[in-house]
């Protein structure tokens, strides 16, 4: 009998990634697309001066108000600014080259809108209609306001400095940092989506437990594990789709939260 030389199958070629997931996937380019956001709630803090404000952000002002008595409000403002400026003369250089494509803005901000509507889905098949009902009404008492206008305002600004703080704060941050950790120290093994499970359960945790600070009742159970399994998501959206992506999320919620 004649044999027959078997030959390996050729190798499947990997998809490239389109230069869309690429870009609004790049650290850099999320720091550009997510600027306007910033801007935009640091001139409505600045403009409406609210009773509250993000706690993440509040905590990184306190640390830049200790590096001297210069950096006021009106200097953080005129800092941003000028962040602003630098930034955008980045992306004009950027563009000249095709490296940036301006309308990605808007793809991004309709991705972004399409997981935050799945997550408010989430959210409300999660809480029952008069638990929401009453958080709301709660949440009218708290903001001492006498006009509607100004409460709705409020909201806006609010949901802005949820989405960039935390998102910097607990993706970009504490999860990076946690994933380091359990890479380079806790495992010598190339990383794996054990140590990247982890790092998001670990950071999801603390990032609901971070809503409970000056508000026990946000440590139950209920409120816990939906903000756990919320920041899984988020950190979900930060790792596939970079951090634009998972900040406009955020606070795309966050706001159809405060409509309905």
């Amino acid at each position: 009998m004649e044999e027959f030389e078997t030959q390996p199958p050729p190798p499947k070629k990997k998809k490239k990634k389109s230069q869309y997931m690429k870009q609004t996937s790049s650290l850099s380019v999320s720091v550009m697309f997510i600027l306007p956001a910033l801007v935009f709630y640091e001139i409505g803090i600045f403009l409406l001066s609210p009773p509250y404000q993000n706690g993440v952000g509040a905590i990184f002002k306190i640390l830049v108000h200790t590096l001297g008595n210069r950096f006021d409000d009106r200097n953080l403002l005129i800092l941003n600014a000028i962040l602003m400026l630098f930034l955008i003369f980045i992306y004009q250089r950027k563009k000249k080259t095709g490296g940036v494509r301006s309308g990605y803005y808007f793809t991004m901000l309709l991705e972004s809108s399409a997981y935050a509507v799945l997550l408010a889905m989430f959210a409300f098949l999660f809480l029952n209609i008069s638990a929401i009902a009453h958080r709301f009404i709660d949440l009218s008492v708290l903001i001492p306001n006498d006009t509607k206008l100004y409460a709705i305002l409020a909201n806006v600004i609010y949901a802005f400095g949820a989405g960039i703080y935390e998102e910097i704060f607990f993706r970009l941050g504490l999860m990076n940092l946690l994933l380091f950790f359990f890479t380079q120290k806790v495992s010598k093994k190339k990383v794996n989506y054990t140590p990247l499970f982890f790092a998001i359960l670990i950071s999801s945790i603390l990032f609901a437990a971070a809503h409970g600070v000056g508000n026990p009742s946000q440590l139950a159970w209920q409120p816990m594990l939906f903000r756990t399994i919320s920041g899984m998501f988020f950190g979900v959206i930060y790792i596939l789709r970079g951090l634009s992506v998972a900040v406009y999320m955020h606070i795309i919620y966050d706001l159809i939260v405060f409509m309905f």
